[in-house]
């Protein structure tokens, strides 16, 4: 089992040392990556992890070993399930590593030292002359020639070049006591478990100690601590796998460290140019129904007052993806609450979920009610309604401090299994249909923007002491209400009925009720008077801009929930909201052009200065070919 855990770890492992190695070592301060986070996966049920190692060419497939048996996940932790093969005894040693892409190229343990054979195991050369105890486990970097890593019983960590038998050796650092071996720097005074060479990253470095975990950005001369929000447990074994590091701890199961991206691009350029505000460069991701999304990592060198924003922008200049140090607008009940973009010194990560920016609609006046809650929880990218998902291309990541910015470019591929002609369509009629969705909402929104703007004027003259001027504002009110439609979206349900759950505070996280959802008048109710300015689907309402939203929210989930291909139905439902809301323009319209003048008649007729004549609205459209 270890021989096979060992081949998937250890041959992703880079050259340790090459030309750049000898040139002058790289200092990176801790506060650059500090925006990572560690995060648990399980299983929950094996505190004590021994071993880790993931599959090549599976992102978020991993094994491990404990004490209670060996688990897998297929879904980067989400869910663990036991595995039939028994599992390695925790604490074997990895005594033999075979280069998957090169099977006759094996190193193994010896006593006082280590072999390497080049035909498969016909013949070894021998090295015995460590001046070190015994070894516990070996790994080697890719390519050749090439560096073995030699990890002992009392945790002494030794490179060394695989020797002239595969050719020259690499050149070894300055630092190293001569050019034939590379003592790796001490750790904190600690034991080393295992030491792990990045695949990409020709400098980059990881280690597991009894205190933690560490990098070093300069293949091994200077270590700093990697503990981010790791608890402090001894970790007992690490793997790089695809963009993530993977560490098995004793006594907290195993984490991961999504994205370790950020981390190369420090290993390969340092702190950077000037250093004040650095942007790294976005990973690839995939379109998945499932997964986080493309991690946007930027820096600042101090705290900032100006605004910092990041936006995603498409091939045709459009921005897709907005998030802003100032927050969400706090006088817009239907915008969705998100989490300010901190604009502290310091590392930060923000998740792309690869989608639109939410869409406002009347159902985020929920979440406004409890907005402190929502805003610290916001750190969750999929935030509902969810925009639609994002066609699969190159976008441009913009960092702007203040009068500045920053761009680079993030790729955004087909998942492995939707890359097939048929997939490719049914993906571009889905995101057509939600885009002409999505474009509704914000018509919707924009109209009861324009509508609050025009009720807080009216509303403001329902207080006057003229009874004439109150009576006419009062009417006009009336009448732009029904434009409006929130006092119907939300409806509480009926007591007398059994199958409608009464609103239940939650104790627990402190929020408030949660909103009341629309019923259907199917019965006589006992008091008339508790049942005004409930939504009841079988009450006739005029056109109205939030409950025109309400349903295209409805049809966006129906889309996001479409497998294939969107059914004919679910198009004609998307065209009937479209038509229901160019009814609501149309009743908007003649407000503005009928309404307004004849109510300023009576501010005039009083000697009141006339209310402002709204815009006219028009629907929201994108620009032709812009999408396939």
């Amino acid at each position: 089992m270890w021989r096979r855990l060992l081949i998937a770890t250890a041959t992703s492992l880079t050259l340790l040392a090459g030309a750049g190695l000898s040139a002058q070592t790289q200092t990176v301060q801790p506060d650059r990556y500090s925006g990572l986070r560690w995060r648990l996966v399980g299983p929950f049920d094996g505190g004590k992890v021994s071993g880790v190692s993931g599959i090549d060419g599976e992102p978020g497939v991993y094994v491990v070993s404990t004490p209670s048996g060996a688990f897998e996940t297929h879904d980067s932790g989400e869910t663990w399930t036991a595995r039939d093969q028994p599992a390695p005894s925790a604490g074997s040693p990895e005594a033999e590593w075979t280069d998957r892409l090169n099977p006759t190229r094996v190193v193994r343990v010896d006593p006082q030292g280590f072999g390497v054979s080049l035909d498969g195991g016909r013949t070894w050369t021998s090295r015995h002359n460590l001046p070190v105890a015994e070894i516990e486990r070996v790994a080697t970097s890719a390519g050749s020639p090439y560096w073995i890593f030699a990890t002992t019983l009392t945790g002494q960590t030794t490179a060394l070049p695989s020797g002239p038998a595969s050719g020259p050796p690499p050149a070894a650092p300055s630092s190293a006591p001569d050019a034939g071996r590379q003592t790796v720097a001490p750790i904190a005074g600690e034991p080393v478990r295992v030491i792990r060479a990045d695949p990409q990253a020709a400098r980059l470095r990881f280690a597991a100690t009894a205190k933690g975990a560490f990098v070093s950005f300069d293949a091994g001369a200077r270590w700093s601590s990697l503990q981010l929000n790791l608890p402090h447990v001894p970790v007992t074994d690490l793997v790089i796998h695809d963009n993530d590091l993977v560490a098995a701890t004793d006594g907290r199961s195993v984490w991961v460290l999504d994205d370790i991206s950020p981390l190369r691009q420090m290993a390969d350029e340092g702190d950077g140019a000037d250093g004040a505000v650095v942007l790294f460069r976005p990973a690839a991701v995939e379109l998945r129904a499932s997964g986080p999304g493309a991690n946007i990592d930027y820096y600042l060198a101090s705290a900032t007052s100006e605004r910092v924003t990041i936006d995603i922008v498409d091939r045709a200049g459009l921005t897709v993806y907005s998030t802003t140090s100032t927050g969400s607008a706090v006088d817009d009940p239907w915008a969705p609450v998100r989490a300010p973009l901190s604009a502290s010194a310091g590392g930060h990560r923000v998740t792309w979920n690869l989608r639109f920016n939410p869409p406002p609609t009347p159902s985020n006046r929920y979440r406004q009610l409890a907005r402190p809650l929502f805003e610290a929880l916001a750190d969750d990218p999929n935030v509902t309604p969810a925009g639609p998902r994002v066609l699969p291309g190159t976008y441009q990541v913009r960092l702007t401090v203040g009068p500045r910015a920053w761009t680079e470019s993030c790729v955004v591929r087909e998942a492995a299994g939707d890359r097939t002609a048929a997939a490719d369509h049914a993906r571009v009629e889905r995101f057509d249909l939600a885009r002409r969705v999505y474009d509704g909402l914000g018509a919707a929104h924009d109209g009861y923007l324009t509508l609050a703007r025009l009720r807080a004027a009216v509303k403001s003259l329902m207080a006057s002491s003229n009874a004439d001027v109150a009576q006419a504002a009062a009417d006009f009110d009336a009448r732009l209400a029904d434009l409006d439609g929130s006092d119907w979206h939300f409806a509480l349900p009926d007591a007398d009925d059994p199958n409608e759950q009464d609103a239940v505070e939650d104790k627990e996280h402190d929020l408030p009720p949660p909103p009341p959802a629309p019923v259907a008048l199917t019965k006589d109710y006992d008091d008339p008077t508790t049942i005004i300015g409930r939504a009841f689907q079988n009450v006739s309402h005029g056109p109205a801009f939030a409950l025109t939203s309400e349903a295209m929210t409805t049809l966006l989930g129906r889309i996001e929930k479409q497998p294939g291909a969107p059914p004919s139905t679910l198009a004609s439902d998307v065209e009937l909201a479209e038509q229901q809301l160019a009814a609501v323009h149309s009743a908007w319209d003649a407000a503005v052009a009928i309404d307004v003048p004849a109510f300023n008649q009576v501010l005039v007729a009083h000697g009141l200065p006339p209310i402002k004549t709204p815009i006219h609205l028009l629907p929201h459209s994108r620009p032709a070919g812009l999408y396939p």
